[in-house]
């Protein structure tokens, strides 16, 4: 596969990059991170949205586990006697 101005194959970028220092390295990580954001994210809400579809949760079933989980942290916190006794 070409690529580039200067048609440099996939693997002649490759050797390119393993070249380069390490800070120019997380450079270019940092910019191809902010480059693929959005194709990163669309890929993720599609695994999320497949996988609600193989197995939908009902508004019951929500509405269980976030009250499971107040009661937990509500479990966790120190009780107000704690702090000013």
């Amino acid at each position: 596969m070409a690529i580039g101005v200067g048609r440099l194959s996939f693997k002649e970028v490759e050797r390119a990059v393993e070249a380069l220092p390490q800070t120019a390295k997380l450079r270019l990580v940092q910019k191809l991170e902010r480059q693929t954001w959005g194709a990163r994210m669309d890929r993720l809400l599609a695994r999320i949205d497949a996988r609600v579809k193989r197995r939908p949760v009902s508004e019951t079933e929500i509405t269980a586990l976030v009250e499971q989980v107040r009661q937990e942290l509500y479990a966790q916190k120190p009780s107000a006697a704690r702090h000013f006794g």
